[in-house]
C-alpha cells in the first residue's frame, strides 16, 4: 500500500467526521515523479492544508520507493498582525514518512492550538478547584490511609 494512501487513513484520526476528509483536507500538489533509467528514484510528493479557526498548516509528504520518504509540517497564521502585510508562521516537526513522525506532527498542531489559560490569584481555595490550572491539581494522596472512596452510610469519610 502506497504511503499516501496510509497518510489518508491517519488523517480520518483528526477529521470530525471521518469518511468526510474531503470537507476538512485541501489538497493542493499530488505528482508522481518518475526516472525512466532507475524506478528505484521514482516518487510521489502531496502538498495538503489544514485549516483552523486562526492558523493554516500545510503538510507535504513524499513517497520513495527507495527509502522512508519525507513527512513535514509548517504553520502559518491566517491573519496578519496590525501595521504588517506578512502572516507569521513557524516550521513544525519533520522527518522520516513514518507514524512517529506522524505522531509528533498531531502533537505540535495541537500545542499550536492551545490557547494559554487567564488564571487570577488565589484559584486554588477549595471552593473552585474545577478551575485550577493544571500543575494545581494535587497527583498523589498525602496519606496512605485515607480512604479513596467511601460507601453510602459512611460518617467520617474523607475523600
Amino acid at each position: 500500500m502506497s504511503k499516501i494512501i496510509t497518510l489518508m487513513e491517519w488523517l480520518k484520526e483528526i477529521t470530525r467526521y471521518p469518511h468526510d476528509t474531503h470537507k476538512f483536507i485541501q489538497i493542493c500538489e499530488r505528482e508522481g515523479i518518475g526516472n525512466p533509467t532507475n524506478p528505484d528514484e521514482n516518487y510521489e510528493r502531496i502538498v495538503f492544508y489544514i485549516y483552523t479557526d486562526t492558523h493554516c498548516y500545510s503538510i507535504v509528504a513524499i513517497d520513495k520507493v527507495s527509502d522512508d520518504g519525507y513527512l513535514g509540517c509548517q504553520a502559518a497564521t491566517r491573519k496578519a498582525l496590525a501595521g504588517e502585510d506578512w502572516v507569521r508562521g513557524n516550521d513544525l516537526p519533520d522527518g522520516p514518512f513514518t507514524r512517529n513522525t506522524w505522531e509528533k506532527i498531531k502533537d505540535a498542531i495541537i500545542g499550536y492550538e492551545l490557547v494559554e489559560l487567564s488564571t487570577s490569584s488565589g484559584c486554588c481555595e477549595e471552593s473552585c478547584y474545577s478551575k485550577c490550572p493544571a500543575e494545581a491539581v494535587i497527583t498523589e494522596r498525602e496519606k496512605e490511609d485515607e480512604p479513596v472512596a467511601c460507601g453510602i452510610d459512611s460518617k467520617d469519610c474523607k475523600t
